[in-house]
C-alpha cells in the first residue's frame, strides 16, 4: 500500500475466540477447529475508528468482518463500536499491525498447498489433517519457505493471501509463528458458521478482489505471486497478471499432481501469450536463490 494509505481489517465477534498454543492437545485441538464455526459474528455495526483526535467509520457485513481503507497513515489507534466508550480489544497473538514500508518488490504468497501441506485435492485427507494436526506439526513445502524465506532476508515484502476462512486465522498464525516464516498481512476469506460451510458459501471471488485492490492502491511496487495448482491460483494470477502486466515480476506455481489435467493445462498454454516469467516447482526441488532474486531485480523499470 502506498503511505498514504492505511488498510484495517478484522472481526467483531460476541465472545473471544478459542486459545490454542504449543501445548494444546489433539482433543482440545479438534474441539477448537469444531468450535471455531460456532462463534457468533456481530454483524451490520457501525464503528468508529480514532487516531490522533480523528474519527473514521465504517461497518461490518453479515459475517462480522470490517474493512477501513484510510486516505493517512496510521500507526497507534482504537477501535470502538459505535455508541460505546470501551475500545474492543485485539486477542490474536499474531502482530495485528504492519507499519508501511517502501519495498522495491514484494511477495504475495498463497498458504495451503503452497507453504502448507494441507491435501486440498484430497477432501478426506485435507479434513483429517485439520481436524486432529497442530500446526506446529504439520509439514511446510520446502521450495517455498526456502525462497520467502530468503526474499525476506533481502528486504523483499511478504503478504499472506488464502482462501482459508477467518475461522483459523490463530491456527494459520500459530505455524507462520512455529516455522519462524517471515511475518506479514495475512489476509483470509470472512468467517464462516457450519450452515454457511455445509452450503459452500465462501466468497470464490475473494482472492482476485483482494489482490486487486492491493495492486491498485500499490501503483509504485512490483510484486512476485506464489501459489499451486490444487485450486485457483492458476486462473487468478493469470488474470492478474494480464490486468496489471507491469506490475507482475514473476509467478511461482507449485505442481501437486504429477498429472496435469486439461483445464490446468488450457491455462499453462495461456501463460505463455504473457510477457511475465512462470515457474512450475515441486516440494523438494532445488532452487538458486541468488539466481531468483537477481532476476527479479533485473525485471525491475
Amino acid at each position: 500500500m502506498p503511505t498514504n494509505i492505511t488498510l484495517v481489517q478484522g472481526i467483531i465477534l460476541k465472545h473471544n475466540t478459542l486459545n490454542i498454543n504449543k501445548s494444546t492437545s489433539v482433543l482440545k485441538h479438534l474441539m477448537y477447529v469444531l468450535k471455531a464455526y460456532t462463534l457468533k459474528p456481530i454483524k451490520h455495526t457501525n464503528l468508529n475508528i480514532f487516531s490522533n483526535n480523528k474519527l473514521y467509520s465504517c461497518s461490518t457485513d453479515n459475517t462480522g468482518a470490517f474493512t477501513a481503507s484510510i486516505n493517512t497513515p496510521l500507526k497507534d489507534f482504537d477501535i470502538y463500536i459505535s455508541g460505546n466508550k470501551t475500545p474492543l480489544k485485539t486477542v490474536q497473538s499474531y502482530p495485528t499491525h504492519f507499519q508501511h514500508k517502501d519495498y522495491k518488490i514484494n511477495v504475495i504468497s498463497d498458504i495451503d498447498d503452497t507453504i502448507l501441506v494441507s491435501y486440498t485435492a484430497k477432501i478426506a485427507k485435507r479434513i483429517k489433517t485439520l481436524l486432529l494436526t497442530h500446526p506446529s506439526k504439520r509439514k511446510t513445502i520446502a521450495y517455498t519457505k526456502s525462497l520467502i524465506d530468503f526474499f525476506s532476508k533481502n528486504d523483499i515484502g511478504i503478504y499472506y493471501l488464502s482462501k482459508s476462512e477467518s475461522n483459523f486465522f490463530q491456527l494459520l498464525t500459530h505455524f507462520i509463528t512455529h516455522h519462524n516464516l517471515p511475518k506479514g498481512p495475512l489476509l483470509l476469506t470472512p468467517f464462516l458458521n457450519f450452515k454457511q460451510l455445509l452450503m459452500s458459501s465462501k466468497n470464490k471471488a475473494y482472492k482476485i478482489t483482494h489482490l486487486r485492490l492491493i495492486f491498485k492502491n500499490s501503483p509504485n511496487q512490483r510484486f512476485a505471486l506464489i501459489g499451486d495448482d490444487s485450486q485457483k491460483d492458476l486462473e487468478v494470477y493469470y488474470q492478474i497478471a494480464k490486468e496489471y502486466p507491469e506490475q507482475v515480476l514473476k509467478i511461482y506455481i507449485r505442481i501437486t499432481n504429477d498429472h496435469i489435467n486439461k483445464k490446468q493445462n488450457d491455462i499453462r498454454n495461456k501463460y505463455q501469450n504473457l510477457q511475465v516469467p512462470v515457474t512450475y516447482f515441486k516440494t523438494q526441488d532445488e532452487i538458486d536463490l541468488d539466481n531468483e532474486l537477481q532476476q527479479l531485480i533485473q525485471n525491475l523499470p
